[in-house]
């Protein structure tokens, strides 16, 4: 046996990098919704429903929820130098948006869709779509924190005693003998 040789217990593997899963999501969703809409403008795919979106808004309509339903879980449980990025990401969508209102609005820009629609419209468009899955999402992630701190708990509490059963709060009556008094 050389020198260089470790038996196999001692051997310590480098730990496996997993790939975020934004990027493994977000790409073959972007790649099916590009080629969905190629299909449906240039071969005439009528199954895709794209040829009826011939304005802004109709897209708007089309692709506000999905994405708002993909993007919440990653928003909500990002972290503080991600949440940095997000504010980029929303910041040029209310830049976009505020240029789409005012042309729309202001200069008449027929392909926004925007022109005749009122406040309930973009009530609508908007608030649905956007804060039922934001609080769903929200929900759930403080639901998971809270099992999770929950079972933190429960390991510190059994690491302590040596019986998970234990409640750490019946600890201090138990030891002081005021149980029953």
């Amino acid at each position: 046996m050389t020198s260089d040789a470790q038996p196999d217990a001692t051997r310590v593997s480098a730990p496996r990098v997993m790939p975020a899963p934004a990027p493994l999501i977000a790409t073959p969703l972007v790649a099916l919704i590009l080629i969905a809409a190629i299909g449906g403008y240039s071969l005439d795919w009528g199954w895709t429903g794209f040829k009826d979106n011939g304005t802004v808004w109709d897209w708007l309509h089309l692709m506000i929820l999905p994405l708002v339903v993909v993007l919440a879980p990653f928003w909500l449980r990002s972290d503080a130098a991600e949440r940095r990025w997000w504010k980029v990401f929303a910041a040029a969508v209310v830049a976009a948006f505020i240029v789409l209102i005012t042309g729309g609005y202001g200069y008449g820009w027929g392909w926004t869709g925007f022109e005749g629609n009122n406040l309930w419209d973009w009530f609508s468009l908007l608030l649905v779509p956007v804060a039922v899955p934001l609080a769903m999402a929200t929900v759930t992630i403080r639901l998971e924190r809270m099992e999770s701190d929950r079972s933190d708990n429960r390991d510190g509490d059994a690491d302590r005693t040596g019986d998970p059963n234990v409640d750490s709060a019946s600890e201090p009556a138990a030891a002081s003998g005021d149980i029953g008094s």
